[in-house]
Formats: C-alpha cells, sequence, structure tokens
C-alpha cells in the first residue's frame, strides 16, 4: 500500500512555489548606478546613464557626483563647483518635481525648495559648495 507524501515534501513542495512567486516579482528590481568625475571633460566621456548628460552643469568643476536609477530616467547630480549655471541654459520657476533618488551625498530636505532652476528636463538648486539637481521628466 503506498504511502501518502510525508510532510516535509509538502513543506518543500510550498516553498519551491513560494520561490517562484518570488522570483517572478523579481524583473521590476531596479538597480542603482553611483559614479565621480574630477572634470566636465570626465563626465562627459563617463556619463553612465540613458538620459544626456546635463548642459547645466559648468565647464569648471572641482567634483561630480551622479547616482541613478538603471533605465528610469531618474537622476541626481552634485556638482562641487564656485561656478555659475551656463549663461541662459535655466530659467527659475516653481519647483515640479522631487529628486526620486537618494544617497549618501544628496540633500537631506524634509521638503526640497520651493523655487528652483530649471534646465531643460532637470531642477536645480544652489548648494553651500555647489549645485544639485534632479530629473524631471515631462517638464
Amino acid at each position: 500500500m503506498p504511502s501518502s507524501p510525508r510532510p516535509r515534501h509538502l513543506l518543500s513542495a510550498a516553498v519551491a512555489v513560494l520561490a517562484t512567486g518570488a522570483l517572478a516579482g523579481c524583473a521590476g528590481i531596479t538597480t542603482t548606478t553611483d559614479a565621480s568625475f574630477n572634470s566636465r571633460d570626465g563626465l562627459d566621456a563617463g556619463w553612465p546613464f540613458d538620459v544626456a548628460a546635463p548642459a547645466w552643469i559648468p565647464d569648471q568643476v572641482r567634483k561630480v557626483h551622479v547616482s541613478g536609477h538603471d533605465g528610469t530616467g531618474e537622476v541626481i547630480v552634485y556638482v562641487d563647483t564656485s561656478a555659475g549655471l551656463p549663461e541662459g541654459a535655466c530659467l527659475e520657476a516653481p519647483r515640479s518635481t522631487a529628486p526620486a533618488v537618494t544617497t549618501g551625498w544628496s540633500p537631506n530636505w524634509e521638503t526640497p525648495p520651493e523655487q528652483v532652476w530649471v534646465c531643460a528636463s532637470w531642477e536645480v538648486t544652489p548648494m553651500a559648495n555647489g549645485w544639485f539637481g534632479w530629473t524631471a521628466p515631462g517638464v
């Protein structure tokens, strides 16, 4: 007379079903890319994202940090510089979006500033030693 399945076989089957379901949900996982550059030329040569490198970054930089979610267009940039934004590259306007990416070097705002500089698809705000910007899709 055949015996009924042992409880451990049922447990193994249940774990396999749960694992398969969990792995199916992994397709939506977003990876983050971080990079730093010591010059505008280095940034232009090594920009790691699908969206274009921001034109608002001045030529005179001490350091540029970038971080973004691969494939989403969500990118943040911190530019360590004493230079202003390039003439005519941006317009001052009310902020319409907030950064979608955070890192250890990004501002820890409770709420981002209300007024920003809109530079094509980027929103940018001055920081103590430069500029912080984030992609603003649809702006």
